[in-house]
């Protein structure tokens, strides 16, 4: 009943004191039943949000919009735990119930110092900083056109093969995780070939944008494994606002303080590639794979705009358009960008944990600093 009063409805800090510890110390949120209403805003503020299975939340409740919209509706349908975890991002990670949620919020938290002036907390890994990772020859396939798991890569990269991925549900077209490399912290950022090409949609841009954000505030090295055909196109996505997402990816890059460092696996085409910390970006450090391709635009792509209507009126069209992509595909390996110094190295694919985590130790110190001011003015 007080909540109901005008006073009630006003009187309370808690969003705002929220807001004042956001980015100075971890906040989680854990969902484990109905939330509804302004509690459901304070959700939002968190840093990482598992919810149950049977959880829910919404800003109204079925109720209510019956009352006031003539619509019937369930919590499930409404603001299932399901639909945030895998639909609007809300919700981080579904849980079965509430010990493991506990579980996974200690996981969380272990790869996180306790505020934002204290370092990542170190975890000591009997995990050779040296080894060479041979099942990399395997498990990425030399043909640009073919899709694999980037999780694999993830797990060969990492100490010990264990990372603690954020939204797995949501935008599985990218990959977020925090990982540790050499016994530190870091966040790895990774297109994910196996869904959508492991092109950036609005979802992904989301998903990236909020990461980089997080992992900056706590001092967390970023890592980022490219191979990236594009920013996701069509009517529907300018519709959904690509543009500015796109952009605020490439705000929080380089808004960054921490190092970035960035591998690129294979494909580096267009604009894209500036969201996966590639040139133009200023990375710490940026490595290639003798696989990489990197141009404005994909060979098969640029041999359609330039020749596609010719190509259609000619019998041997498809051979002639296989003969051109070719020619395309071999003039944007990566040697021409390594000889111009556009990358700092092409390396063999086995030694990229060995390299990142020499990078790693190299730049552990540095935060580097912007010019004052009160505050940057983000695109969303």
């Amino acid at each position: 009943e007080e909540e109901v009063s005008s006073q009630g409805a006003y009187d309370n800090p808690q969003f705002t004191n929220l807001v004042a510890l956001s980015g100075y110390v971890p906040i989680v949120v854990a969902v484990m039943g109905v939330c509804v209403g302004g509690h459901a805003n304070l959700t939002a503020i968190g840093d990482f949000v598992p919810m149950t299975e049977n959880s829910s939340m919404m800003l109204a409740g079925p109720p209510l919009l019956r009352t006031k919209m003539g619509v019937d509706t369930t919590l499930e349908e409404l603001g299932g735990a399901r639909k945030h975890v895998e639909q609007s991002g809300m919700g981080d990670l579904l849980v079965k119930d509430d010990r493991e949620c506990i579980e996974k919020i200690k996981e969380f938290l272990g790869y996180l110092p306790n505020n934002c002036q204290e370092p990542a907390p170190q975890r000591h890994s009997r995990d050779n900083p040296e080894r060479r990772c041979e099942a990399l020859l395997e498990v990425v396939p030399s043909d640009l056109r073919f899709a694999y798991d980037i999780k694999k890569v993830v797990t060969e990269l990492v100490d010990d093969g264990r990372f603690f991925e954020m939204q797995p549900a949501f935008a599985p077209n990218v990959v977020t995780a925090l990982a540790h490399m050499g016994g530190r912290a870091v966040g790895v950022i990774a297109n994910q070939p196996a869904y959508m090409s492991g092109t950036i949609d609005v979802k992904a841009c989301q998903k990236i944008s909020r990461f980089i954000n997080f992992c900056d505030c706590f001092g967390i090295a970023l890592v980022f494994l490219q191979d990236i055909p594009g920013f996701y196109p069509g009517p529907q996505s300018e519709a959904d606002g690509i543009i500015r997402w796109s952009t605020r990816l490439l705000y929080e890059i380089g808004h960054t303080t921490v190092p970035r460092l960035t591998v690129m696996l294979r494909k580096a085409f267009g604009l894209a590639h500036y969201g996966m910390n590639s040139l133009g970006m200023e990375p710490d450090l940026l490595v290639a794979w003798p696989l990489a391709s990197f141009s404005a635009i994909s060979p098969d792509d640029a041999v359609e705009i330039m020749f596609g209507k010719q190509l259609a009126q000619i019998e041997d069209g498809e051979q002639r358009k296989q003969e051109l992509i070719a020619e395309f595909e071999a003039k944007t390996t990566i040697l021409p960008a390594a000889e111009a110094a556009l990358v700092d190295d092409v390396i063999d694919p086995r030694d990229t944990r060995k390299v990142l985590i020499k990078a790693l130790e190299m730049a552990k110190n540095r935060r580097q600093g912007h010019t004052f001011k009160r505050r940057g003015i983000t695109p969303i």
